[in-house]
C-alpha cells in the first residue's frame, strides 16, 4: 500500500514537473528586497502569525471535539471553555502578529 502511494506521488510529481512552466531565478529589484534586521523580522512575524493561527484552530478543534464528546476531557480545561479562550488568545496574538508584519513589509 506504501509502494502504491509513493508511485502515485511520484507520477503526480512529474507531471507537474512536465506541465508546470519552468521558473527561471529572476533576481527581484532591490527595492523591494527588505534587507537584513527587516527581511528577518518581517519573516518571524509571518512564521509565528501563521504558526498562532494554526494552534488557535487546533484548540478550537479540540474544543468541538471535547464539547461532542469525541475527545475525552477535551473541554474540561479551566471550567469546560479553557481551550475555546485559550484559541481566542491564540487568534488574537496571531493577528498581532500579522499586522505587525504587514506594517513590516516593504514598500
Amino acid at each position: 500500500m506504501l509502494v502504491k502511494i509513493l508511485i502515485i506521488a511520484v507520477v503526480i510529481a512529474l507531471i507537474m514537473y512536465v506541465v508546470l512552466p519552468k521558473r527561471r531565478r529572476v533576481p527581484a529589484p532591490a527595492v523591494s528586497r527588505p534587507k537584513g534586521k527587516g527581511r528577518l523580522a518581517l519573516m518571524l512575524l509571518t512564521s509565528s502569525a501563521m504558526v498562532l493561527f494554526i494552534l488557535a484552530l487546533f484548540c478550537a478543534l479540540l474544543w468541538l471535539g471535547g464539547l461532542s464528546g469525541i475527545i475525552t476531557g477535551g473541554g474540561d480545561v479551566l471550567g469546560g471553555t479553557g481551550l475555546l479562550r485559550i484559541g481566542g488568545v491564540l487568534f488574537m496574538l496571531s493577528i498581532a502578529c500579522a499586522v505587525a508584519a504587514w506594517m513590516k513589509r516593504p514598500r
